[in-house]
């Protein structure tokens, strides 16, 4: 946490507020081009498509939706917290609902894609999202989804108070193929688009990650440590309903 969160912090209200108003506020997380650009990668290396019916599980402030939108995709949001419908304005459908304890909202293989980004970590039982992601995903559809890669960053996976389940590389690629999914591939994301373009300047992301602590106030210091999860697996077109 930075000295502008904490005194964000010593500033709140004392009634309860919205995940997304705190974690997620411009003052924490200002508003970039990097969804557009990272939507783009998914598009390309994942989905290898820029068309299609997609559902944006745990859409919140809504960047990735429309980012999605802007590539061509017809986006749906669905996400825990009502701010998330607000934050749609009516530019897209939002439902919002507890992905763990309630059913999704949709008939069985609805969506082309799914993409859900930084969500599975926060969930007790993330079987229970993947095998409702799987049921509303149409045969033949693909669905991605991104966590921190514990190995790179358990010292400060749990500064997220929200988190709860963590993930390895190994446990993410046999979680989606517990839970049906085929053709199943988990990568490393490095976080910076320069890196996408240019693979063979990796190498200066590790001698970045090895600065102190202090250099992580830095973009691209902080992004060569911050090391994410992205899973891809594909619907069967003989998988069996749950």
């Amino acid at each position: 946490m930075t000295p502008d969160d904490e005194k964000d912090e010593m500033q709140s209200p004392t009634q309860r507020r919205d995940y997304l108003d705190v974690s997620y506020s411009e003052t924490r997380k200002p508003q970039t081009g990097y969804p557009l650009q990272l939507c783009q990668r998914i598009s390309q290396r994942y989905f290898q498509s820029h068309s299609g019916k997609l559902l944006d599980v745990g859409c919140g402030r809504g960047d990735q939706a429309r980012a999605m939108m802007q590539i061509g995709f017809e986006v749906t949001g669905c996400d825990l917290s009502p701010q998330a419908l607000k934050n749609a304005n009516n530019e897209y459908p939002v439902e919002v609902f507890d992905f763990e304890n309630e059913e999704f909202p949709w008939p069985d293989e609805t969506f082309d894609f799914i993409y859900c980004k930084s969500v599975i970590e926060h969930m007790h039982n993330p079987d229970i999202l993947l095998s409702k992601c799987l049921r509303v995903l149409k045969p033949g559809g693909k669905a991605v989804f991104s966590t921190p890669d514990w190995e790179k960053m358990y010292q400060i996976f749990y500064s997220e108070y929200t988190h709860r389940t963590p993930f390895t590389r190994k446990s993410l690629l046999d979680c989606l193929l517990i839970n049906g999914f085929g053709d199943v591939r988990v990568e490393p994301l490095i976080q910076l688009p320069w890196v996408w373009k240019f693979p063979f300047l990796k190498v200066i992301t590790y001698s970045l990650a090895k600065l102190p602590e202090f250099f992580r106030r830095f973009k691209n210091v902080r992004f060569s440590k911050e090391i994410m999860l992205i899973s891809v697996g594909t619907k069967s077109i003989d998988t069996p309903q749950p």
